[in-house]
């Protein structure tokens, strides 16, 4: 469309409008530095950060009354006759820009059919936007260079510049030159913003209208400075963003009195609206804007009236929960300190993720009543996809790595986990691109379940649906029905391979019918005893499923992996079921076959093993050999210590070997242990090795085992350490009353054959034998 030109626009004329709004917003820019420089007092609270103003100020995104009717009041508010100067200097600059829109179009132009914009208008306003750049780039060659050039030098290339514009395209160029000399030097107050929109709302002029309302946007989610509140979280502007999309959106009334087909679409849409509002809100990233007043009624009006930007909405905080999981995770794993403040914000953007979120569960039809669907169903459920694959791209999903932090960011993981599993479950599933079905199922899978991460959907399957509009209660669904609904979410992890999730929603069930269905429940007690004996069997089909995948996994594992499978037994051991518990417990790990040495060692092992037999033939007369207490002080190279039997050849030895060797040391011999004999084959090399080699302690995982190992294990020194006591005392004194003149002598001889460990008798401290 040909827009009507007026009057031409010259070089000179341009001139004369841009130089007194390049005055207007000097002066208006003095204003508020001195302003600034006289700060309104703050007072501080013992230790808080927060500051609060001590004289009580319009709210901040309030706009100001014109210097005429502010004039008028002045002898009755004593903020008007404050805020007169402010105001004059304020409506100043909005009337100059008027001045340069009523140059550029005809008054005709306001309030016209919408239109867009051609190539050639679109680039020339581009070319007025960065006309003040130019000159910046020309003047001041240095950052840190003093901007006092002469006036006549930014005018001389302001000329050239438009000069080398044809006539029919300045206009578009002047206005978005005059937009940016404003929103560059000039504070960015509520009422100058809000005021320059209106004007550029009622010219029809869509991109400068886009720039002022996120302007205006940013100034209201951004505090002035720091330690005062956000803007839009004072309690006067709940409806601020409510007020100001039903401004923007006036704009698109006058297409309903044209015919569909002349008519374009509008740009002036709670769409196009909201999706500027999340670039704002997402750029700033606010936890105080994000749960303000404002933004959780505008919300809420867009779920009644436009689900689909909605749910853009929902995608911009689900950015923004992404970008705060990491930073959680990063301070815990560093181990540092969380602030309060900081845990206070990520808390209640977790609970205003939650709420928004558990809407869509809703909005998600899990069977199909109409074949095909209705195409808004459809819309919305791709919808939802979009968020979904969204969510998991930003991490919003993912959960801390230690499963006992107490993350305020797992109910976050709980719902995404339910509202996935409900789109998985719906028949429409089948209809997204296999990008969108793998990043849903990749959500799934990245997820850590808890015992109540399903607990959302096990309620909503029990819940009675009862509608707002409806004042008699509808009647309250079967059982049967129930586990019909259970079982079909059941199945589809089933077959997605999601075993873990499938075991957890299987427990979740059974944890809520036995603690609220069946004692709330009207059904009859043998209908309950059917669903509870279901609910049973099908927990422990799922939880065979898991553990026994498990072991199956580890059991299939070649010879080459064994060491890693060694160290993943922590968390993927075998499973078994205990009958004493009524649960699944770990196995204890089988006992691995020692590694016998290879034949072609030859002479040297067969010599070193002959060496150590005679070593222990020759050690002692006595017919048992028991572990030495200190054995690995000598040799820390070594296993634990042993005992070894050999077989009483008369029955003075076995009493001596009874007498010596307590109850508590024999248990301590090794099972699979051969006895030695004084006829043992000393070539039988691989044998000898076999039981002199240290074997690796083996891992326990249950209590039981733990006792039972504790109690064979246990060695005690103290009995064993006084019987060789009590022999050396006796020998004493048998020698002594033989020879009473050489019993000085004989006890100095009997004491030279003593053991060194007898003589420097150590401390019974209980951890000696552990050193």
């Amino acid at each position: 469309m040909v827009y009507p030109v007026g009057s031409q626009l010259t070089v000179s004329k341009i001139n004369r409008l841009l130089r007194p709004l390049r005055n207007k917003c000097t002066h208006l820019a003095s204003l508020a530095s001195s302003s600034s420089s006289s700060k309104p007092t703050l007072v501080t609270y013992a230790s808080r950060a927060a500051t609060v103003r001590v004289d009580d100020d319009a709210p901040p995104l309030a706009n100001l009354l014109p210097p005429k009717v502010l004039l008028s009041r002045a002898h009755l508010d004593h903020h008007s006759l404050a805020n007169l100067d402010l105001s004059g200097r304020i409506y100043a600059v909005v009337d100059a820009f008027k001045n340069v829109i009523k140059a550029s179009f005809d008054s005709e132009r306001e309030g016209r059919e919408i239109t867009i914009m051609t190539l050639t208008d679109l680039c020339a306003a581009v070319v007025g936007e960065s006309i003040q750049d130019e000159v910046e780039q020309n003047l001041y060659h240095e950052e840190h260079e003093e901007r006092d050039v002469d006036e006549d030098a930014e005018m001389a290339i302001v000329d050239e510049c438009y000069e080398s514009i044809p006539d029919r395209f300045r206009r578009w160029t002047l206005v978005s030159h005059a937009l940016s000399i404003i929103l560059d030097s000039c504070p960015h107050h509520a009422t100058l913003i809000s005021s320059l929109l209106d004007i550029t709302l009622s010219y029809n002029l869509a991109r400068q209208s886009r720039i002022l309302l996120r302007s205006l946007l940013a100034t209201a989610v951004c505090p002035a400075r720091v330690h005062l509140a956000t803007p839009i979280c004072h309690p006067a502007h709940s409806s601020f963003l409510k007020d100001l999309c039903a401004k923007w959106t006036t704009m698109s009334l006058p297409m309903k009195d044209q015919s569909s087909d002349s008519a374009s679409p509008s740009f002036y849409t709670e769409s196009a609206f909201t999706r500027i509002l999340v670039d704002v809100l997402v750029e700033v990233g606010s936890p105080d804007a994000w749960t303000s007043r404002a933004v959780s009624r505008f919300a809420r009006h867009l779920q009644s009236n436009d689900f689909p930007s909605f749910v853009q909405l929902l995608s911009g905080l689900a950015e923004i929960m992404g970008r705060q999981n990491r930073r959680w995770i990063d301070r815990h794993r560093r181990g540092r300190r969380v602030d309060s403040d900081a845990e206070d914000d990520d808390i209640q953007l977790c609970d205003r993720f939650s709420r928004w979120t558990r809407v869509l569960y809703g909005r998600v039809a899990v069977d199909s009543e109409t074949n095909p669907p209705l195409p808004s169903i459809s819309c919305e459920y791709q919808c939802i996809i979009d968020f979904l694959v969204l969510s998991q791209s930003y991490g919003a999903h993912l959960g801390s790595e230690s499963a006992h932090l107490d993350s305020p960011y797992q109910e976050v993981q709980t719902v995404l986990t339910c509202l996935a599993t409900r789109c998985v479950t719906s028949p429409l599933f089948t209809s997204c691109s296999r990008q969108e079905m793998a990043s849903l199922l990749n959500l799934l899978s990245d997820v850590k379940p808890a015992t109540l991460t399903y607990e959302d959907l096990i309620v909503q399957s029990f819940q009675v649906e009862q509608p707002g509009s409806s004042p008699v209660k509808p009647a309250s669904p079967s059982l049967r029905d129930s586990v019909r609904s259970l079982q079909a979410y059941a199945s589809v992890l089933h077959r997605r391979g999601l075993r873990a999730l499938e075991a957890s929603f299987w427990i979740c069930a059974l944890r809520h019918f036995e603690r609220d269905v069946s004692l709330s429940s009207t059904a009859g007690g043998r209908e309950i005893g059917q669903v509870r004996k279901e609910l049973i069997d099908a927990t422990g089909v799922a939880e065979q499923r898991l553990y026994g995948s498990r072991s199956s996994r580890l059991a299939t594992s070649t010879a080459s992996d064994e060491d890693d499978a060694d160290d993943r037994q922590g968390n993927e051991s075998d499973w078994e079921w205990e009958d004493m518990v009524g649960c699944w417990v770990r196995k204890t790990p089988l006992t691995k076959k020692r590694k016998l040495n290879p034949p072609n060692s030859g002479t040297s092992v067969r010599t070193r093993s002959s060496t150590k037999l005679q070593s222990l033939r020759a050690s002692d007369s006595a017919t048992s050999i028991s572990a030495p207490s200190r054995s690995h002080h000598s040799a820390p190279s070594r296993g634990p210590a042993r005992s070894y039997s050999k077989p009483a050849s008369t029955s003075t030895s076995s009493s001596a070997s009874t007498s010596r060797t307590s109850p508590t040391t024999l248990r301590s011999v090794s099972p699979d242990t051969e006895p030695l004999s004084d006829d043992a084959d000393t070539d039988d090399c691989d044998d000898l090795d076999e039981i002199l080699t240290p074997k690796k302690r083996q891992r326990v995982w249950n209590f039981r085992t733990i006792v039972a190992d504790a109690q064979k294990n246990v060695i005690n020194l103290k009995e064993e350490k006084a019987a060789k006591r009590a022999a050396a005392a006796a020998a004493a004194r048998a020698a002594q009353s033989h020879s009473p003149i050489r019993g000085r002598r004989a006890i100095e001889d009997l004491m030279e054959n003593v053991p060194e460990d007898i003589i420097d008798i150590s401390s019974d401290d209980a951890l000696d034998f552990l050193a």
